[in-house]
């Protein structure tokens, strides 16, 4: 008689980095599912359900699921960014009212601040389109009611089949590397590490490694993202962005700072408060804050959302002040023209207060433009830095990811004992290629770059096989 075996079927949503969602199939021995002979229940779930940003068909990836929406028994949501949790309220329109589990800070983010932030920009994009909105805020509140907030380093269970765990991950306060073990009678366990978007520091908060006792786990599949996945340390590029700002205050000039409003906007701020301390910016300039959502994510921070460490929480430079509402910054942007630093959202210059400031300063000699993140190409910033036209100073830096590079993700696979297969996701087609490359030199795992196209299957034995998504994949495992 064959020996029993668990499957999972993978599938991703998108190849590019942004709009993460992973649809995953857990089957189980049985009698005959789906033309699998000796199979017949499964449960099928879901890892992130995220918004696609800065593509040319946005608006079709962000109305539609290439998956039954209704079929998903639960969820995990890895962390509180757009691009993973933007489609949840979509998803509740349609049908899916499974429960969410995910971290309790990445709860309090989304409805203290983010959801209601989400909600406006489903009503600009039907405002643009002059088309109705595909959710309200009846979806964003059954949304917030089906997130199971968790403690990390804590056994959840879903039922006798599936368990969850969270660990620490520094890419954002809340963030979670998420294990899921999958079990059944008479089967080896199978174990599902999720890195979510990863980072091993955060400059707020204590980052634990794993508990030793995962890398003895039996059977171990790792999905790991690769938006660095290319990118070594050692290739960044030199610190700039204090030294840019003194500079050009120096010499008189304005700075703009547009800063994504979680994460960003608070390492902006933390930057600042310590080329302060340092005494390497004078407190005499001011700094301001603007944008409502950088603001109330800010605030979270300091009223204690997460636990922070005791040198961070005083994380705000002096002389900052907290622009009010558009009154307060049109007066500032017209009748005050002493040099000073603006930080606003959004982070790509395209949304919020930032666009306002690079309209005024990006043609103003006594300005500088400075961006603190990706820069989409189609975004405000991505233009602005193709222009020659434009005459303020523009100038990027990478000093702020909150993504791990390469050995970071490469150390993070490594110390796994019964690697079985490694599946990379969430980056551009050669950052997923080279990070592929750099996991073969060190492991004996399959290395697979998860596809729209493919379906992936892993079995409780430690193989994996390929299949075309839009074929008949339930075909019997060898």
């Amino acid at each position: 008689m064959a020996k029993k075996r668990i499957i999972l079927d993978l599938t991703d949503e998108k190849d590019g980095v942004t709009g993460t969602g992973q649809y995953l199939n857990a089957i189980f021995p049985g009698k005959v599912l789906c033309g699998i002979a000796g199979y017949t229940k499964n449960i099928p779930f879901l890892v992130d359900c995220g918004s696609f940003q800065g593509l040319d068909n946005i608006d079709q990836l962000n109305t539609t699921f290439n998956f039954d929406i209704t079929s998903p028994e639960f969820s995990i949501l890895t962390h509180a960014h757009l691009d993973h949790y933007g489609r949840y309220p979509l998803a509740m329109s349609q049908g899916f009212h499974a429960p969410v589990f995910t971290t309790y800070p990445t709860k309090t983010f989304l409805s203290e601040v983010f959801l209601q932030d989400c909600l406006k920009i489903e009503k600009r994009r039907a405002k643009k389109l002059d088309a109705q909105s595909l959710y309200t805020e009846t979806e964003i509140q059954e949304f917030e009611h089906c997130m199971v907030p968790c403690n990390f380093n804590q056994k959840i269970v879903y039922n006798h089949n599936i368990t969850i765990h969270f660990f620490d991950n520094g890419h954002v306060p809340g963030a979670a590397v998420t294990l899921i073990t999958i079990s059944y009678p008479d089967c080896e366990d199978m174990n599902i590490v999720i890195t979510g978007d990863y980072n091993n520091r955060n400059d707020f908060f204590q980052v634990k490694p794993l508990p030793e006792w995962i890398y003895e786990l039996p059977n171990v599949s790792v999905i790991i993202e690769a938006t660095y996945g290319g990118t070594k340390s050692s290739d960044l590029r030199e610190k700039c962005f204090i030294d840019n700002v003194v500079r050009a205050l120096s010499e008189g000039k304005t700075c703009i700072v547009p800063a994504f409003s979680f994460g960003r906007t608070q390492e902006v701020l933390y930057k600042l408060k310590i080329a302060q301390d340092m005494c390497i910016l004078p407190p005499r300039f001011e700094i301001f804050l603007d944008g409502k959502t950088a603001i109330h994510t800010t605030s979270l921070f300091q009223n204690g959302a997460f636990k922070m460490h005791p040198n961070a929480k005083d994380f705000l430079p002096d002389n900052l002040t907290i622009v009010e509402d558009k009154t307060m910054r049109n007066f500032l942007i017209h009748e005050n023209y002493l040099p000073k630093i603006f930080v606003s959202s959004s982070g790509s210059g395209s949304y919020g207060p930032s666009q306002t400031y690079i309209n005024k300063y990006m043609n103003n000699p006594m300005a500088m433009i400075h961006a603190t993140g990706h820069i989409f190409p189609d975004s405000k910033l991505g233009r602005l830095r193709d222009d020659d036209s434009i005459v303020a100073q523009f100038f990027d830096t990478d000093e702020f990811s909150a993504h791990a590079k390469q050995e970071v993700l490469v150390d993070f696979v490594k110390p796994f004992k019964n690697l079985k297969s490694v599946f990379i996701h969430h980056g551009e087609d050669e950052s997923k290629k080279e990070l592929a490359y750099s996991l073969k030199e060190i492991c004996n795992a399959s290395i697979h770059i998860l596809s729209s196209n493919k379906v992936f299957r892993m079995i409780s034995d430690g193989t994996s096989e390929e299949f075309p998504r839009f074929s008949d994949s339930n075909v019997p495992i060898r």
